[in-house]
């Protein structure tokens, strides 16, 4: 089994590699358009041979920068530089040897700067697509976090780093047992914000009128899920006795599966 499953790894590697490949040919052979003309493009000498060897280069150079390794799922800063760094070497090294060989014939000034913006927007825009693809919010109707029925609601309280990667990965389980119906947070500069499509509703002391309102929208809240970075045992036992108070139950995220 574990065969089976390495031989899929590489597989889809050589799949990405090769996909990344013919995006650093098309923003190539799109910078000569984008000089010459549709139909220039043709006409230019040597066209054919010039496409062949920046493939070669930037097979090359995406090997070397491990763009292949990147996660398409979790796609992140640190892959958009690696692909900045792949893009960049590429067109600086073409650029040279097509100087030292051709003296720069037929290489317009604007083709090595779009062939490297095409190239990093097409290969950002394409991992960044399969992401929403797979957190489904491409065909999200509206930047509000759609709610699935079935599910149990619940508020969060606190915003950070803690509640934004428990509603991604809610919304990446297709099988989560909640639906993340709001946020409550203290500081006055995050009351008017949304976090992956869920809002701020207000701060603690407004748990009772935030859970109420939701409730005649035809939201009952169940839950109220700490994600307050590293609270006080006796900010914890308040929190908690006013969420009992209005028959909520409060966990913190540590106690509280997003799946």
């Amino acid at each position: 089994m574990r065969y089976h499953l390495s031989r899929r790894v590489h597989l889809l590697r050589i799949m990405a590699l090769g996909l990344d490949v013919g995006v650093a040919v098309a923003a190539f052979l799109l910078a000569y358009m984008t000089a010459h003309g549709t139909y220039g493009v043709a006409m230019v000498p040597g066209i054919l041979d010039k496409s062949i060897g920046f493939a070669a280069i930037s097979l090359t150079f995406l090997i070397i920068f491990s763009v292949h390794r990147g996660s398409w799922r979790y796609v992140s800063i640190p892959d958009l530089v690696a692909i900045i760094k792949a893009g960049a070497a590429s067109v600086l090294v073409y650029t040279m040897v097509a100087f030292v060989l051709t003296r720069g014939s037929n290489v317009p000034r604007s083709v090595p700067i779009l062939c490297f913006l095409y190239m990093v927007a097409g290969m950002s825009s394409l991992r960044l697509l399969y992401r929403l693809y797979r957190e489904r919010t491409v065909a999200a109707p509206s930047p509000v976090y759609p709610l699935r029925p079935g599910r149990r609601n619940i508020l969060l309280y606190g915003l950070n780093d803690n509640a934004e990667s428990f509603i991604r990965a809610i919304r990446r389980g297709g099988k989560s047992m909640f639906n993340v119906v709001g946020i409550l947070d203290d500081n006055i500069f995050n009351q008017v914000r949304t976090v992956q499509g869920v809002r701020v509703l207000g701060n603690f002391a407004s748990l009772r009128q935030a859970v109420e309102g939701l409730e005649r929208s035809g939201r009952k809240v169940s839950e109220l899920v700490i994600t307050e970075g590293s609270p006080s045992r006796e900010r914890l036992i308040e929190v908690v006795e006013l969420a009992a108070s209005i028959g909520l139950k409060a966990s913190p995220t540590s106690g509280t599966s997003p799946r």
